[in-house]
């Protein structure tokens, strides 16, 4: 009878050193194993930035380009036309006028008016676009965050969002002011969206395109033959074409010498002519 008790209680102390065994192990163990699979979670994270950041960057690129500057360059750098524009027909093409007369007719004694956008004025068209015409919309839907293993929360709202817009001569930096946050577990890194890039000379092409209007507004005509103008069109790498002179109007497409996009960016508008002061 002692003896089974005496049993008993060894069974009993070596069960329960088991136990003890095993809880020390747990939380010696365990926190490795949750540290290791946070490190790992982090490298997954640090392998989908780039990414994460690529997609965004073609889906701005891809809005802003065959949506915005597309637009743009059909309506004489309008998004949307201002109210009272008017146009000329020329080979079933529309061609927004970027200066005028006053009603568009012929007044000897009144000024031409420009209305061609400056660099900045296009910057605050596409904030416009982005904001209040649904260029956020467009750029959230393309993005589709799904597919990179890990989940992506954006912390700005759209309305809160920015973009900023940096002319080069050969392309757009389009800076895109985006927080979002990836996550993997309970491992969590916020990035900003970072950047696009469009390969469009839009700094030159509105630099052409203001000489023109300018020299309308002065009463001379640009003469693209002329050799005072070749060294800004060899310096734009901008040709024109379709530049027919009437009495009333001259039309200009300007597009990019050497271009790989196919085909290439357009920039087309008309200019009036005040027949009495043209010299």
């Amino acid at each position: 009878m002692l003896k089974d008790k005496r049993g008993q209680l060894t069974l009993f102390i070596i069960v329960a050193v088991l136990i003890v065994v095993l809880i020390v192990l747990f939380f010696v163990i365990n926190p490795f194993k949750i540290s290791f699979s946070a490190q790992n979670n982090r490298i997954i994270i640090g392998n989908q930035v780039a990414p994460i950041r690529e997609r965004i960057s073609d889906c701005m690129e891809e809005v802003a380009e065959e949506d915005f500057f597309y637009t743009i360059g059909q309506n004489a750098g309008y998004y949307e036309q201002r109210e009272g524009a008017y146009s000329i027909p020329y080979r079933e093409e529309t061609y927004y006028f970027a200066t005028y007369l006053p009603e568009g007719q012929f007044c000897p004694n009144c000024k031409i008016s420009q209305d061609l956008p400056d660099l900045s004025q296009t910057e605050n068209e596409f904030k416009s676009f982005m904001n209040e015409k649904g260029g956020w919309d467009k750029v959230d839907r393309c993005v589709n965050f799904g597919g990179f293993g890990v989940k992506v929360e954006s912390l700005t709202p759209p309305e809160e969002r920015n973009v900023k817009l940096e002319f080069k001569d050969d392309k757009i930096i389009i800076h895109i002011d985006w927080m979002l946050r990836i996550k993997k577990g309970t491992v969590s890194v916020d990035i900003s969206a970072g950047k696009s890039e469009l390969m469009i000379p839009f700094k030159p092409i509105n630099k052409l395109a203001s000489k023109i209007c300018d020299d309308s507004v002065q009463g001379d005509m640009f003469d693209i033959e002329s050799p005072y103008n070749q060294p800004l069109l060899k310096d734009t790498g901008i040709i024109i074409s379709d530049a027919p002179q009437t009495w009333q109007y001259r039309v200009y497409k300007l597009q990019p010498r050497d271009s790989e996009q196919k085909p290439p960016y357009t920039f087309k508008f008309a200019v009036q002519i005040n027949e009495c002061c043209v010299r």
